[in-house]
């Protein structure tokens, strides 16, 4: 784990919390608008809106699972520069997505953003233990959505693990 301070996305504010993210921010790390991503939510009405946010972003490559079951398998398939998950979905929670993530070697490396209508901070400090790369709470902007998608793919390929 990095000792980097790692941030939770509120709106347009930030809080930090400890470990990773952002301070050494590298802008020739920005993601491709045509990289694939993927969004893991048990919630339609909150893929549709991480589709549209996405979309307004300009990201064209975006799929999408509805259990952290799924999203695993999908993610072994094809190669995603992103996985965005929902910290709190039924079945495989995003908690067990990003350890399983984590634990396999050809996924380790894969930049992933955790999601949360108002995480306790056990959550947060659990996901930072498991590695993640950023945690947005909901409600959440384009402009932050983006923001975090910048930093955690730039740490990403900086090779923090």
């Amino acid at each position: 784990m990095g000792t980097e301070p790692a941030q939770v996305a509120r709106g347009d504010e930030q809080s930090e919390i400890h470990s990773h993210a952002a301070d050494a921010f590298d802008a020739r790390a920005r993601i491709c608008q045509d990289a694939p991503i993927l969004i893991v939510d048990d919630y339609s009405v909150m893929i549709r809106i991480l589709h549209n946010l996405l979309a307004m972003l300009g990201f064209t490559e975006v799929d999408d699972a509805r259990d952290g079951e799924v999203a695993l398998r999908m993610a072994k398939r094809r190669h995603y520069a992103l996985i965005i998950c929902d910290l709190q979905m039924s079945g495989m929670s995003g908690q067990e997505l990003l350890r399983a993530v984590r634990e396999d070697a050809g996924l380790a490396r894969t930049p992933f953003i955790m999601i949360g209508a108002a995480p306790s901070a056990a959550d947060v400090a659990t996901a930072l233990e498991a590695d993640v790369d950023g945690f947005i709470a909901k409600p959440f902007s384009a402009k932050m959505l983006r923001e975090k998608i910048d930093i955690a793919y730039s740490r990403r390929m900086r090779g923090a693990t």
